[in-house]
């Protein structure tokens, strides 16, 4: 000890150490380079070319959070319930399938049958075959019957 090597010894730069695992930091400066598992042969070389050419941007400083927005940021441009009505010869039930105004065919939506064929279609067959088989609930059965008449 009386020949200088004990005693505190100052860190280089740029960080003394890490943390451990996933809080562990870079303490080289360098961004790593990531291997991704897989792909066609040479994808590896070439993605390891790619990244060692463009490096990701070094993370800085944290930045302080966004003020939350005021009720009045929050209510701008919204209509209010005592406001008069913008369309004073529409019922409100225009859209509804009840009451005066047009039915919901005005909304532009699929009908049942039009949005049963586009969403079960392509499960169809699946369906079927699962319905024909003799472990089958009667249930499932009923409910495959039902779509196949609806469409």
């Amino acid at each position: 000890m009386a020949n200088g090597h004990g005693g505190y010894r100052k860190p280089t730069n740029p960080a003394p150490v890490s943390g451990p695992g996933a809080h562990s930091k870079r303490t080289d400066g360098k961004q790593p380079i990531m291997d991704v598992p897989g792909g066609n042969y040479g994808d590896r070389q070439d993605l390891s070319q790619l990244q060692a050419g463009a490096p990701l941007p070094q993370q800085g400083p944290l930045s302080t959070p966004a003020q939350p927005a005021t009720l009045a940021q929050l209510t701008q441009g919204l209509t209010p319930l005592s406001a008069p009505s913008a369309n004073p010869g529409e019922p409100v039930t225009n859209g509804a399938a009840l009451g005066p105004g047009a039915g919901t065919s005005a909304l532009g939506l699929p009908t049942p049958n039009q949005q049963n064929a586009s969403d079960f279609g392509r499960y169809l067959p699946l369906l079927i075959d699962r319905a024909q088989k003799d472990d089958t609930p009667q249930a499932f059965k009923n409910v495959v019957r039902q779509l196949i008449a609806s469409m």
